[in-house]
């Protein structure tokens, strides 16, 4: 019994001697290599981009994974061409696994290094890889072509993004964020029938300032489809005129809550007298997303407003009224009452009996809120003009 506890002790000891040499070797051949990447880097940062056999000799020493690390790491414009095309030309591989090499990682490598390398296939690669059906390809695709940020990329996407190969909104997000020229190569989503992409073709129009698409995005805000005129509306709020202010008006009555939303914050640059009784009615709307939308276009539009916003203090709606005390007080209206109250008799005639009602409705921390931009003394001040005030503005 003896013995064979230490047989298996013995096992025991070996097996994990064996292991802690197999880490120790295994973290001194990482180490090294890591040292070796380090002292290339710095010699490729001392390298001139036109230094063509020096380029070589460092890319020689390189693996395509290596070199499209130190890509990723960031380089100058000229020097990650220069070193990328190096290693085009010392690489027979690099076209082999850009089409397809057995492990995804290494296709993404060697796609983004010919892409740096501005190869003339960099775009067949890179749509293949976005319409590969797999995840990591495309994702890694589409922000390759948006990097790459030319007129033929971008055309790429937006034919991905009509034809759904991908996730639409991430498609969407990369063509936004690029800076080429492309608000006219809109035409492809405009022209489709499917509500998707014409939700993005919007979106993107207002997105991109695309004032050319304005007509059609008019008629997609009346749309069958709700998410289409949702998009259609918040792109007339940047794209439209005074023009476009009835059909505004009346996307505010649509039978959905987030078109009715969205319509309300689109009118805030041209929005007339009549509007702002409409924003003014939407702070009673049932649904939150609709009177948060009214209350923060009202603020926005700020003193125009004003008037219908001090009469909305004594809507039967209480959250109507309480919404009313808040633009009030984010305008600055509430502030401007209380110092002319505070500064002479006529301003308190005036101003009382509406920063009475506002005191009455406003919420416990928005009542705070005001009350704190005062002193102690001038608190009591207002409170005694405002006491005679409060019967009558209840």
């Amino acid at each position: 019994m003896t013995s064979l506890v230490a047989s298996v002790l013995y096992v025991v000891a070996f097996v994990w001697l064996k292991l802690m040499l197999w880490i120790a070797a295994d973290r001194y051949w990482y180490e090294r290599r890591i040292s070796r990447l380090s002292v290339l880097k710095q010699r490729l940062h001392r390298t001139s981009p036109g230094d063509l056999s020096a380029l070589r000799a460092i890319v020689s020493q390189l693996t395509v994974a290596q070199l499209d690390a130190v890509i990723l790491e960031g380089l100058p414009p000229a020097m990650e061409i220069a070193v990328a095309t190096a290693m085009q030309e010392r690489s027979s591989k690099l076209l082999h696994d850009a089409r397809g090499a057995g492990s995804v990682w290494q296709r993404i490598s060697a796609v983004r290094v010919l892409s740096a390398a501005r190869a003339e296939r960099r775009y067949e690669f890179l749509d293949k890889m976005l319409r590969s059906g797999t995840p990591v390809l495309g994702a890694a695709s589409i922000r390759i072509l948006a990097k790459i940020d030319t007129r033929q990329s971008a055309d790429l996407l937006i034919k991905a993004l009509r034809e759904g190969v991908y996730s639409r909104s991430r498609i969407a997000a990369a063509i936004d964020m690029m800076s080429v020229p492309r608000a006219d190569m809109l035409g492809t989503l405009f022209d489709a029938a499917e509500a998707d992409v014409l939700f993005w073709a919007a979106k993107l129009a207002g997105r991109l300032n695309a004032r050319e698409w304005t007509s059609r995005i008019r008629q997609l805000a009346t749309e069958a489809d709700p998410r289409v005129r949702r998009a259609a509306v918040e792109a007339l709020g940047s794209l439209g005129d005074a023009t476009d202010l009835a059909l505004l008006v009346s996307r505010m009555s649509d039978r959905l809550p987030f078109v009715r939303a969205h319509a309300a914050r689109a009118c805030v640059r041209f929005a007339d007298a009549e509007t702002i009784e409409t924003l003014v009615a939407l702070l009673a709307d049932r649904h939150w997303m609709v009177r948060a939308a009214a209350r923060d276009t009202l603020a926005r539009i700020g003193t125009p407003a004003l008037p219908a916003v001090k009469q909305a203090l004594w809507h039967s709606d209480r959250f109507a009224a309480d919404s009313a005390a808040e633009i009030l007080h984010r305008t600055g209206g509430a502030a401007d009452a209380a110092r002319q109250i505070l500064e002479d008799a006529g301003g308190a005639r005036r101003q009382s009996p509406m920063l009475a009602r506002f005191l009455a409705v406003a919420a416990p921390n928005l009542r705070a809120a005001f009350l704190g931009q005062l002193s102690v003394r001038e608190q009591r001040t207002l409170m005694g003009h405002l006491e005679p005030a409060s019967g009558a503005a209840e």
